[in-house]
């Protein structure tokens, strides 16, 4: 006789997908095309907290696994509370890979700005573009520089988060070095299918149809969740695509100077949004699988 952790384990083998997701070996990862790239009248872009940490020896790697183990070593596990702890150091991991993430996307785009500026100068001296769309060029920078401060104080307040997480105040490791997240983002585990197909492959395992076997109401909605999460992540990939193609189209007229500045600024902007949408459908993807997976390892 199956249990009911049975059953559901069965499911989700049922549910797995031949077909997984297909992701760029570089998304959500900064180009280092513009990476020390200065701009006449701008100070230079500050340098990736994880590249500094790195730098002067001072990064944790740190996988999720060992996030949570650390967390149980100073006791801040109780057994009442476990699944709800591990989901708290499984969303504080997530939150500072989210963070370091953009905050790499964010100085990428100022670094293909600064570029846009230096261009942009460079045409106006040649006489072949108005005072106007250098100015736009230039109001951008600073924008997209403000945008990268602001992004590095979100990921000082998410180390912290995760120390406070991880540590009982002891560890003076993690309190003083670097946390540097290891466990990649882009990761599709499975693919849950839609309702219908699920009850058609239930139907054939005579061994599962057992009145104990029922899937739960919150099991039932965590499917639908998870899989709702995975199309948001599939669309945001896919207008992430689009918008890189715009973009790149952009910049060729303008280099052919076909197309008037403030084109190729827009879709730069879409471009970074776009980047930013599909990363944190990745990480929300991330977590509605961990938290299908406790809900799962809390059923009798």
């Amino acid at each position: 006789m199956f249990s009911l952790r049975n059953a559901v384990a069965l499911l989700m083998v049922l549910a797995i997908t031949f077909f997984p997701i297909s992701l760029p070996a570089q998304s959500g990862a900064i180009s280092t095309a513009f990476a020390d790239a200065d701009v006449e009248g701008f100070d230079p872009l500050p340098e990736s907290p994880m590249a500094r940490a790195r730098r002067e020896g001072n990064a944790l790697p740190l996988s999720l696994a060992e996030a949570v183990e650390m967390a149980r070593e100073n006791s801040l596990f109780y057994d009442h509370q476990e699944a709800a702890a591990v989901g708290l150091v499984q969303q504080s991991y997530w939150t500072l890979a989210l963070a370091i993430s953009q905050y790499e996307i964010k100085r990428n785009s100022a670094n293909r700005l600064r570029e846009n500026l230096r261009d942009s100068r460079m045409k106006l001296e040649s006489g072949n573009i108005p005072n106007i769309e250098v100015a736009m060029a230039e109001n951008a920078v600073v924008s997209a520089e403000l945008h990268v401060v602001a992004a590095e104080k979100s990921i000082l307040e998410a180390q912290n988060n995760l120390r406070q997480t991880m540590s009982s105040g002891g560890d003076t490791e993690v309190l003083e070095k670097f946390i540097a997240p290891v466990d990649p983002i882009y990761v599709i585990e499975f693919k849950i299918d839609s309702n219908t197909e699920i009850a058609a492959a239930l139907r054939n395992r005579s061994e599962i149809e057992t009145g104990n076997s029922i899937i739960p109401d919150d099991v039932t909605i965590a499917l639908r969740s998870l899989e709702d999460s995975r199309l948001l992540l599939v669309e945001a990939m896919r207008a992430q695509e689009l918008a890189k193609t715009r973009y790149e189209n952009e910049q060729k007229r303008y280099d052919a100077e076909l197309a008037q500045n403030y084109l190729l600024l827009d879709s730069l902007n879409a471009l970074t949004n776009s980047e930013l949408l599909e990363l944190q459908a990745a990480i929300n993807y991330k977590l509605e699988v961990a938290a299908f997976e406790r809900l799962i390892n809390a059923l009798p």
